[in-house]
């Protein structure tokens, strides 16, 4: 009794925002040591052991056993040094007891799950999941959804690694779970309420209408759950068919009964136990459903829908941020960079005014706002930041895209992708800064003309005019070593290039390995395989490093590059003609131009030139043009000067 007080008061405190998620994570986990203390004790006390009360342990699911570790964002996930994570090794006299233990950790883990501790919540919900069997029904189905969000965001946040889509444990771990809550239990509507011969009262009936609108509930959560797996696996048409069925659910049996502003009931105390699960409100779950929609449409590129599904959500059941960020996506999707670029910049705004009212508010007392809002800002502003920062690239703003770039890498600094932009972002901005040089250099071959008539000379310049960029590239990493943020530098670019190159190598090395469960890569949802797209990012790593190697007087390092590159067979067209360009003027600058001239054979070269002319929407006049220059520049290198 004492334990259930403690805990209810303490839970009643955060929920009604006087204490935060770290303090109840606290209380919940003194309260646990507390019992398990007593329990050894009467353990010691009691001189026949087979007579004390375990929790019945289950054993018929192959991947709930006691010894199996999962893997949540990269690394294997039990907690140490404390033993209540250590599997079932607590023993209880009383079925009560068992019951309450439960409560507890489910709250405890709850408040893992919102402060994104992915690994001791699955960790902790392992340890209930093997226990299943003597819990109530209702606690059991929470402890089902619970455990399928936490793999949703854990494979989520894996998704962001470039890796692949969630392993085949999580998977038929998800799909363990699912099996379970549409077994027969009460709370799917699958077994009946029990019935009494004596005659109904006002009570029973209400019971009764209560638990049929529960089932409702649950077999439209259920169903947006099982959305979330099949767009999860790719599976579109599945997916649709649960969102579907989810959106009539809700049109039938929810929105007529509860209407669109009902706020969540507490869940109801069971066995003297509060639970910390708040039901949504019905303008939440219509959200949940159309937002699940939208994102369908949007892998179906459907985007005009889209931002019709987006846009009908209600304002005060969707965080402005993720709302605006969904908006600004679609219009990246149709081409609209700059008004993609307004909303990322909006969402931005209210990410950083949602923190500041919450760091506001916390010193002052921490609001229940502060435990469910503030541990989700850094994930959410980190990939608003990424998406603002594409769009700034597109928009050609490097320093501005560079910025939010380096901003989003303190979180996704394991991400392939954004490591290629970062370096994208320096090079394009060496590139903007030599077209400026013609202005300042009339004939980048002369510096100057001295004398007339038979004494008119020509001076040369000393050095070329792409060093006097690289001076201020080196002048700005010496001011960036003094400042936390890098500045647009050829070197750093090369950094950026090298970290992309290692984080798809070890990527790719990983899902290489052979799997009993899997025979193939799972694709993402434009139809390319994780091999291929990887494969693709590794080639614009190189063309770009072969570049970068080249504008710092490199050749030796451009030419090694771009032999990488030519020695992948599936090397496009439009790669291949850029990367023997570049290899070309790097023999050239070593005085190599009869190798060069090899390279840029014109049979060979107009092929590659129009595929990289389509790729890059550049005029093939053009194209054409500089490789006709190319080639006769390297014509005259070859002629000796008398």
């Amino acid at each position: 009794m004492k334990t259930r007080v403690q805990h209810n008061l303490a839970l009643s405190q955060l929920l009604a925002g006087k204490t935060k998620f770290s303090d109840f994570e606290s209380a919940v986990l003194h309260l646990l040591s507390e019992m398990q203390v007593s329990v050894s004790q009467m353990q010691q006390q009691s001189s026949d052991q087979s007579s004390v009360l375990g929790m019945k342990t289950r054993k018929d699911n192959k991947y709930w056993e006691d010894d199996q570790l999962l893997e949540f964002d990269g690394q294997a996930n039990r907690p140490h040094g404390s033993s209540i994570f250590s599997g079932v090794n607590l023993s209880f006299q009383t079925l009560a007891m068992e019951r309450d233990a439960s409560l507890l950790r489910y709250n405890l883990a709850v408040v893992y799950f919102r402060q994104k501790k992915y690994a001791a919540a699955a960790s902790l919900l392992d340890v209930l999941l093997r226990a299943i069997e003597p819990m109530d029904e209702n606690v059991a189905m929470h402890i089902c959804f619970l455990y399928l969000d936490v793999i949703l965001h854990s494979s989520r946040s894996s998704s962001v690694t470039e890796a692949a889509a969630p392993s085949s444990a999580l998977r038929q771990k998800a799909d363990a779970l699912v099996s379970y809550l549409e077994s027969p239990h009460m709370f799917n509507g699958l077994v009946p309420l029990p019935v009494s011969d004596k005659k109904p009262t006002k009570a029973s009936v209400a019971a009764a209408t209560a638990h049929d609108a529960h089932v409702v509930e649950f077999k439209f959560r259920l169903h947006l759950y099982k959305s979330k797996l099949a767009l999860l696996h790719d599976n579109l048409k599945g997916a649709k068919k649960d969102v579907k069925t989810a959106m009539e659910i809700f049109q039938r049996d929810i929105k007529p009964v509860k209407g669109d502003g009902v706020a969540g009931v507490l869940a109801p105390i069971v066995g003297g136990i509060g639970s910390i699960y708040v039901p949504p409100s019905t303008a939440f779950q219509n959200s949940s459903a159309l937002f699940l929609k939208a994102q369908l449409e949007y892998l179906r590129r459907n985007f005009k829908k889209c931002i019709k599904l987006v846009a009908s959500c209600k304002q005060q059941a969707v965080d402005e941020s993720l709302f605006l960020n969904n908006l600004g996506c679609v219009h990246s999707q149709l081409g609209h960079h700059q008004a993609a670029q307004s909303y990322f910049a909006k969402a931005l705004e209210a990410t950083s005014s949602s923190s500041s009212r919450s760091k506001a508010a916390a010193s002052k007392a921490t609001t229940a706002a502060d435990n469910t809002a503030h541990p989700l800002a850094s994930s959410a502003q980190a990939e608003i930041l990424y998406n603002n920062g594409l769009q700034l690239l597109v928009l050609k703003k490097y320093a501005l895209a560079f910025r939010c770039l380096h901003a989003a890498s303190k979180l996704m600094f394991n991400r392939p992708k954004l490591w290629l932009r970062l370096g994208e972002c320096c090079t394009a901005s060496y590139a903007a800064q030599r077209e400026t040089l013609p202005s300042e250099y009339k004939n980048s071959l002369v510096s100057s003309v001295v004398g007339h008539g038979a004494h008119r000379r020509v001076v040369l310049p000393t050095r070329p005019p792409t060093e006097d960029v690289a001076a201020t590239s080196a002048v700005d990493n010496m001011a960036s070593l003094t400042s936390d943020v890098p500045t647009l530098s050829l070197p750093f670019a090369v950094k950026c290039f090298r970290n992309a190159l290692l984080l798809s190598q070890q990527v790719l090395e990983t899902t290489s390995k052979p799997r009993e469960d899997t025979a193939e890569l799972t694709p993402d949802s434009s139809g390319v395989s994780l091999e291929d797209s990887l494969e693709l990012l590794r080639q614009k790593a190189l063309v770009n490093l072969a570049y970068a190697y080249l504008s710092m007087n490199a050749p030796e390092l451009a030419i090694h590059t771009a032999k990488e590159l030519l020695s992948m067979p599936t090397c496009t067209p439009a790669h291949r003609f850029l990367v023997r360009s570049y290899y070309a003027e790097a023999l050239c600058l070593l005085s190599r131009s009869a190798e060069a001239s090899v390279h840029l054979k014109l049979n060979d070269m107009l092929s590659l030139a129009d595929a990289y002319a389509r790729e890059a929407k550049a005029d093939t006049a053009a194209v054409h043009a500089n490789l006709h220059v190319n080639n006769a520049t390297v014509a005259i290198l070859q002629v000796p000067f008398v």
